[in-house]
This record gives C-alpha cells, structure tokens and sequence, in this order.
C-alpha cells in the first residue's frame, strides 16, 4: 500500500493498487489524516463521483457514490498526529473509458475519490479536502472472434484522364489496443498509366462525436499520416499493391456511451489523389472501422494527444460518407468474414527469406506484376506469406508452402509480414552484375507460386549474377526492364534451317516480336 505519510497535507489519499480499474473491480486505499493540532472534526466524507465535462461549459454526472468514516471512535477529536482510515468502493458497471483531450479542452470524462474533513460550525466548501483521480476503463477484449476477422473493402470511381480508378483496403483483424501496429494492405488498379508523387494517403482517423442538451460536437483528427507515391506505367497492366503500418498513439479507446452522448471510434482511410484541384472530385477515400480496446493491457500510457501532431479535417471534402455504416458495424460490432479470390488461380503460396530494404537503389516494376484488381488474392489472405525477394544466389531456392495457421494474440508482430505481396518496388543488388551474352530468347527467370520452371533458358551457359524472381502474369517472350536497360537480342537468327517452314515462321515472329519491343522502348522513353 502506498501510504502517503509524509504528506504535509492535513488529509490525503493512497491506495492499495495503483492501476486501471474495471467495472466490477473492488477500489481500496486509506485516507490519511494529519491535524497540525488538536482540532474537532465530524465524520470524514469521502465520495466517488463520474462525470463527463464538455469544453468546461457543462457538467453531467455519471454516478456518485458516498461514505462516511467515523473518526478516533466516534469521540470527535483529532490529536496532532497521523491517522489512517480504510475505504473500499465497488466500480459500477455499464461507464465510459476515462478520457482526456488534453491542450483541446474538447471533452473530458473523469472519476474522483473526494475525500472532506469535515469540521463543526465550518462550511463543506471551506473543509480541508482532497481529490484523487481514478482511471476507470470500459472493457473490451480485443482478442474476441468479433474482433479478429479480416476486413476487405473496394471502391471504383469512374475518371476522365485514368478510367476506371478502384482501390481496395484490407486488413487483418478489426481490434487492437494502443501500442499495436496496423498493418494495412492497399491495391490501386487504374485503366491506364498513372505517376504520382504522394498519389496515395493512408491515415488513421478518430471521429468525436457528443451531444447534449446544450452542445453537440462532432469532430474528425487524423492521429496518422503516411503517404506513398504512385507508380503505374503498365503496360501488361495496371495495378500496384502497397503495405503500410500504422502505430495506434495514446488516445482514448473505443468509447459508446448512451447511444449518441459520447462516441469515439476509429478508422483506417485510404484516399487515392486524381489531380491537384483540391475538389471533391480531385480524389476519392474508402474507409475500414476498428475498435481500440483495453484488453489485452495497453503498451503505453494512455494519456492526452500531442495537439501538434494531429490534423484536423472539418471541411465537406474529407467528411466519411459512411455514417450510417459505421453505426451499424459498431452497434452490433460483428463483421461479415472477408471475401478473397485466388491470386492466379494458385491454391499455395511459395515463401522465401524475409528481405532487408535498402535505404535508396530501388526501380519500379508494375509493369511486370500481376493484375491484382483482376485477379484478386485468396480469401483466406491474412494467412498467405507470398513474397518477393532479390537474392545473390545463383539458383532458385522454393521451400514448400506452409498451411495456414489460426491467429494467435501475441502482439501486432504477428502481422508484420505482409498479406499481399508488395509488387511495387524490386531492390537491387549491392553486388557488381557480371554482363552476359543474351542468346535467342531474353534471359528472364519466371517462378510460378506453386511450381518453378527454368526450361528455357537450359541451353544458355551464361548465368547471371543475381537472380530477379518475378510472378508468371505474361508470355516468357516479354521483355523486362532491369534498371532501365533491355536486355539485347541476337541479330543472329540465320540457321541451317532456313529451308524448313518452321524455321521461317520462327523468325518471322521473332522479328515480330523485336519490332514490338523496339516500338515499346520508344513509348516509354527506354533506351
């Protein structure tokens, strides 16, 4: 117990456990009286009060709860020394998370142990008295079914300069606690080329809403920014899935109290930006909800926001057009299980080493992924571990796919490999590429997700340095771009074939294909 007897306070309190109650949970301390000289006191009044406080305007009790303590056996007097009287309340049920704004002085809900001296012949304003916060939580357990579903959502808009723009959002389960990461999976599909620097904003939004009889206050913060850039230029097709982590800060859990009085509740946004006419119309956002809890315990503290990192977004523009779905999902707060489609029709997945991301020596390859918004990932995509990687080695390594596992709580680390393969950056070798002589076909390596195939290139004998693996989407006689270079084919397509009809119409495609490429190279500006 955490007896404060060297208060110089005539009357002070400490409790037993200094932690975060829940309702139910049994609060017990000592009241610590230390008279300066012999004085007459009435019983002690101590009290255990809620109340929800709005801009410092208003005031609305959630409960009050009362004791008295008789005082030296009832006789009524103090000696100049330190005494200690226990207490115990019980935490009511059916209360608001404690909850504090901060610098904002937004809304405030608060629990107090009011602990009064009370003298005869002496106003209950002007006793000696002490107030002693409690934080009092709401608990919800986020390690239920309800809150470890994936969730999936797509949006399509139709554009004039990209056509049919969709983005889909998804991630692996809805609850988490503060402390945890979000790791969020992000697929832009567009009808043609598109670039854009910071062309993708993903956010972590906390929406307030209060109403009263005398306020209503409905206020969006973004907690979370992270941008990514755009990179599109296709043109086997155009899509680019991108993996973004987001750390949920010190801020108030999910809170619902009296239907429409108090309501905190959490999204995760991704808005795509089509131009920079910063009009309704210049971009469009889709939006999952998700539960901050309070069980498992929180990682950090949960204390006030930093008023300086968070932005807020009032205007029409950035308002979720989803209201009434957000209701409904945090009313009954059960999610439908997430759709998923095979990605490439494979019913495995292979997995290689995790990999290290350089700092910079990076190029972009979506022109040479699969497309993810025609063909969608399997349903079952918060256990797929399909990946890329850029290995030294000479030769292909596939280690056999691993069955699915059920999600363990172990913390937000379970999650940090990402969901859907990341199709959008290949990082390059350190290591010095030894130049090869191209033959007939480019030297392109292709591994399938379920079986890897390397007959093509069997009568080459120049291996390169560092081997490139990339999804089999397109015909092995599609050229790649490596660090903006082509790989040269042979000018020498003369045999002693010439006189069978095979070896003619062999060369007629071939020569076919090289004109395509050539023309390909003058349209993306490759030399």
């Amino acid at each position: 117990m955490k007896a404060k007897l060297k208060t110089n306070k005539v009357i002070d309190i400490a409790l037993k456990e200094e932690k975060f109650y829940f309702p139910g949970e049994t609060i017990q301390g000592t009241v610590i009286v230390q008279p300066k000289s012999s004085i007459r006191v009435n019983p002690i009044i101590l009290k255990f009060t809620g109340v929800i406080s709005i801009s410092d305007k208003e005031s609305i009790p959630l409960f009050q709860s009362c004791k008295t303590i008789p005082v030296n056996e009832g006789k009524g007097k103090l000696e100049q020394k330190p005494y200690q009287f226990s207490f115990d309340f019980l935490v009511p049920d059916n209360l608001p998370s404690v909850m504090d704004f901060g610098k904002k002085k937004l809304a405030r809900i608060e629990y107090k142990l009011i602990a009064i001296l009370d003298r005869p012949m002496l106003p209950e304003g002007l006793c000696p008295r002490i107030e002693y916060p409690i934080n009092i939580l709401e608990y919800v357990d986020v390690t239920k079914d309800n809150f470890n579903r994936p969730i999936e959502k797509q949006k399509e808009v139709t554009t004039t300069n990209y056509g049919k723009c969709q983005v889909r959002l998804s991630v692996p389960r809805s609850g988490y606690t503060r402390g945890e990461t979000v790791p969020v999976s992000i697929i832009v599909g567009t009808g043609s080329s598109y670039v854009r620097k910071d062309g993708l904003i993903v956010e972590l939004i906390r929406k307030v809403k209060i109403q009263t009889s005398k306020y209503r206050i409905d206020e969006e913060h973004v907690l979370k920014s992270n941008k990514f850039d755009i990179n599109i230029i296709g043109p086997y097709n155009f899509s680019q899935s991108i993996a973004s982590q987001i750390v949920i800060r010190n801020t108030p859990p999910t809170i619902r109290y009296k239907e429409k009085m108090v309501r905190i509740h959490y999204k995760i946004r991704a808005q795509l930006i089509l131009d920079d006419k910063k009009t309704p119309s210049s971009s469009f956002f889709i939006e999952i909800p998700i539960s901050v809890g309070t069980w498992p315990p929180a990682d950090v503290p949960i204390d006030d926001d930093d008023d300086e990192d968070i932005i807020h977004y009032m205007g029409e523009m950035m308002m979720s057009d989803d209201e009434e779905e957000d209701d409904i999902w945090i009313e009954d707060n059960d999610i439908q299980d997430a759709r998923r489609a095979s990605s490439n029709g494979s019913t495995t997945s292979s997995r290689l080493s995790d990999y290290n991301i350089p700092a910079n020596n990076y190029i972009n390859r979506s022109s040479s992924t699969p497309d993810l918004i025609v063909n969608p990932l399997q349903q079952q995509m918060n256990h797929r571990s399909s990946y890329y990687e850029h290995r030294t080695s000479k030769t292909f390594a596939f280690t056999p796919a691993t069955s699915p596992t059920q999600h363990k709580r172990i913390g937000s680390e379970d999650f940090n490999k990402r969901n859907v393969p990341n199709h959008t950056l290949t990082y390059l070798s350190s290591a010095p590429t030894t130049p090869t002589t191209s033959t007939t076909h480019d030297n392109i390596n292709y591994a399938n997700t379920t079986t890897i195939t390397n007959t093509a290139n069997a009568a080459n004998t120049s291996t390169p340095t560092s081997a490139m693996i990339y999804p089999n989407t397109h015909n092995s006689n599609t050229s790649s771009v490596i660090g903006n270079s082509f790989s040269s084919s042979s000018s020498s397509d003369d045999d002693d074939e010439d006189d069978d009809l095979f070896a003619i119409i062999e060369k007629k495609k071939k020569k076919e294909e090289r004109e395509l490429r050539r023309k390909q190279r003058m349209i993306y500006g490759v030399n």
